[in-house]
């Protein structure tokens, strides 16, 4: 959804640099290597296909891809490739960690960033930087409703390490609980003898 409207918004910006061939360049920084190149890959495609299907819309816009790995200080190695680089009007950042890790960069540089994060605080307060993503609050909210729905009693909730996965536990552990609901943590699954 927020690459939609980032490629709407661009789409109209570029309606209005028609007059001025000057392009417009987009930063972008997504895992196009390591364990979540598949969604890198997925989104890189998507900025294709917004510009291939409205080629005149997209003619003064080139998107610049940098690979964050899904790790901050890739990340920040990227966000500071791009910025030295090109002449970057816009950032966009996917992923939890990579936008924690540039969020702070970007704010005192002044540097525009639309990010993709769940994690609503990282960017209140902010002046240059847009969330553009679904909070765990709202995710756990959705499951929580279900789980009631479905007249359940208790959950166990497998812990990981990975920030978008524990931000929605923290929100749903906090509604199942209001709800009357047992929730049990499991710090991990050891294989059975059979």
């Amino acid at each position: 959804i927020a690459i939609s409207l980032l490629c709407c918004r661009l789409a109209f910006v570029n309606g209005a640099l028609a007059q001025d061939p000057i392009k417009f360049n987009v930063g972008v920084i997504i895992p196009l290597t390591g364990d979540l190149a598949d969604y890198g890959s997925s989104i890189q495609r998507e900025f294709e296909l917004a510009t291939s299907g409205a080629p005149e819309r997209f003619s003064n816009v080139h998107f610049v891809f940098e690979d964050s790995r899904y790790d901050g200080n890739a990340a920040v190695t990227a966000l500071q490739k791009l910025k030295a680089a090109n002449n970057i009007g816009l950032y966009y950042a996917w992923g939890v960690s990579p936008t924690e890790a540039i969020i702070p960069i970007s704010e005192s540089a002044k540097l525009p960033l639309l990010v993709e994060t769940t994690l609503k605080e990282s960017t209140a307060k902010k002046t240059y930087v847009v969330r553009a993503a679904r909070t765990g609050e709202r995710i756990a909210k959705a499951l929580s409703a279900e789980l009631v729905k479905r007249k359940v009693h208790s959950v166990s909730f497998l812990n990981t390490d990975i920030p978008f996965y524990d931000d929605i536990l923290r929100h749903l552990e906090s509604s199942l609980r209001s709800e009357k609901i047992r929730v049990t943590r499991v710090e991990r699954l050891l294989p059975t003898e059979n």
